[in-house]
């Protein structure tokens, strides 16, 4: 029996954006996220979720309880779908990354590549899509929502996709986009948005 999860990003935080925020906690949704998780929320009422599981970040858990009150589905906490752990460059602004050669080659070659002191893309995507699974064996036929991170979400796309994750910034995952996922008996069908 097939069971579908829909990964959704959070909504909008003002304080992300132009620095790495990974684990940072105190990252809240700001009017545009609240509004965003609404939307998702509206995309997914024809949808009856049996569970929303979510990163333990603010700004996950705050879209996947505005999603909840629509549902009326319990939230659980679940670290696997935490942010990626991006070690050394967390609270680092973007601009100056930019010039620097082992950033430049992380963004390049995801596959072979970490982030200093933190993990590999290959490490979280394995991580997401490890809980993806369970989770799903644990539901069977019953639809499901992740609320989770931009690279995290990507990671997992391109594991259903089939994609390298060299070219993982390639796939766009917006605040508080939605992409669903049907997966039966280890393959899996991926449909973006368009619920």
């Amino acid at each position: 029996m097939a069971s579908t999860v829909y990964l959704v990003r959070h909504g909008h935080a003002a304080s992300v954006g132009d620095w790495i925020a990974g684990w940072t906690p105190g990252i809240h949704l700001d009017e545009l996220g609240r509004a965003q998780a609404r939307a998702a929320a509206r995309q997914l009422s024809e949808v009856r979720l049996k569970a929303i599981y979510t990163s333990p970040l603010e700004r996950c858990y705050e879209t996947a309880q505005i999603i909840a009150d629509v549902h009326n589905a319990p939230v659980r906490i679940d670290h696997r779908f935490g942010e990626f752990d991006w070690g050394d460059w967390t609270g680092r602004p973007l601009d100056a990354l930019r010039n620097d050669p082992q950033f430049e080659a992380f963004n390049r070659v995801r596959s072979r590549a970490a982030a200093p002191g933190g993990e590999t893309a290959v490490d979280a995507q394995h991580r997401m899509v490890c809980g993806i699974a369970e989770i799903t064996r644990r539901h069977v036929g019953q639809p499901l929502a992740i609320v989770s991170h931009a690279d995290m979400i990507r990671y997992a796309l391109a594991y259903y996709r089939e994609v390298c994750l060299d070219g993982v910034l390639e796939i766009d995952v917006e605040p508080g986009e939605v992409f669903e996922v049907c997966i039966e008996s280890g393959t899996s069908a991926l449909r973006q948005s368009g619920i």
